[in-house]
């Protein structure tokens, strides 16, 4: 559940389903909550992704259809496809608001 991997992820509209790397302060977390809140990827525990939760929750998701279809339309929802684009605007209004005084070339 990296920030890019996620990311890609999202902007092409791909439901998934995300084992958060369980050490750290959280971030792995926090990087698919948006998407998992609105019902575009499911999240499970590192503890909690057993044979068990495999054959009970995600193989029951994977064979429905209609629920994989309702989960990619919320992933590509908050799939940002202009990355590129907003950095480049936003490094024109910073540049655009900043003074830059020339150096003595002596």
């Amino acid at each position: 559940a990296g920030a890019a991997t996620v990311s890609e992820i999202r902007s092409l509209g791909i439901p998934a389903g995300y084992v958060p790397f369980p050490f750290g302060n959280g971030e792995k977390r926090k990087n698919v909550s948006n998407v998992a809140q609105a019902g575009g990827a499911v999240v499970v525990k590192d503890s909690d992704f057993t044979g068990d939760w495999v054959k009970n929750a995600l193989i029951p998701l994977l064979r429905d259809p209609v629920r994989i279809s309702e989960m990619a339309a919320r992933t590509a929802a908050h799939g940002v496809r202009d990355g590129t684009a907003r950095t480049v605007a936003l490094i024109g209004e910073a540049l655009a608001q900043t003074k830059v005084t020339p150096v003595d070339q002596d």
